[in-house]
């Protein structure tokens, strides 16, 4: 299961543009991936800096833009050790949407 991916909209930190499943689809629908993208940029959306995941090892997350071996690619166990990292990272500055660590916390 994925609980955010790289291109995953983070809708509270752009509070005023529309990233419904019901606009994607609408716009995928009407041009493809294409015209979605160009509304993320053209809008100015903020995305998830990271991707995380459950798999046979545990929650897994990759970050987007970090070079530094501390942060590049983490694991845990459980689902609330992962938001607990979340929370953290997220208070250093990277992108995190809220939904997924909630997601990971109500497990």
């Amino acid at each position: 299961m994925s609980y955010c991916r790289w291109s995953t909209p983070i809708p509270e930190l752009t509070p005023d543009v529309d990233v419904s499943f019901d606009k994607e689809m609408e716009l995928w629908l009407a041009g493809g991936y294409e015209l979605w993208a160009k509304y993320l940029k053209d809008n100015k959306v903020i995305m998830s800096d990271a991707y995380v995941y459950e798999a046979d090892i545990g929650f897994m997350c990759h970050w987007s833009n970090r070079v530094d071996e501390e942060s590049q690619n983490k694991s845990f166990d459980t689902a609330k050790e992962m938001a607990e990292y979340l929370v953290e990272m997220r208070e250093k500055g990277l992108h995190v949407p809220e939904d997924a660590i909630q997601m990971l916390i109500e497990g």
